[in-house]
């Protein structure tokens, strides 16, 4: 099992358009829930623009294709060499969690 990561309150960047510092991003692998709309939004846009969004540590396949959210719920992770310690959440994820648990508890009660 992966160790967990906590992260400092001095990662964190409170008023900014990202909220993590990058290094953080750099140190620790990281799965997302969608890449693409990831490099839309804070950290992963600001690190384009910069011009250091190679240096994110991605969790990647073998096959240098992203690992993603789905990945992590599917239990696949333990197969990476380096698991990702870090998630990145830009809402589609989170939402379908969500959603999910609200229909399985629905349709569990009968």
């Amino acid at each position: 099992m992966a160790e967990l990561l906590y992260l400092r309150e001095e990662d964190f960047r409170p008023n900014f358009s990202t909220q993590v510092e990058p290094e953080v991003l750099e140190r620790v692998g990281v799965v997302v829930d969608h890449l693409a709309q990831a490099t839309r939004s804070g950290e992963f846009s600001y690190a384009l623009k910069a011009g250091h969004f190679e240096q994110i540590d991605l969790a990647r396949w073998p096959t240098g294709e992203a690992v993603d959210i789905g990945d992590a719920a599917c239990g696949r992770l333990a197969t990476l060499a380096k698991p990702p310690r870090l998630a990145f959440f830009t809402g589609l994820a989170v939402q379908d969690l969500c959603t999910a648990v609200m229909v399985y508890e629905k349709l569990s009660k009968g």
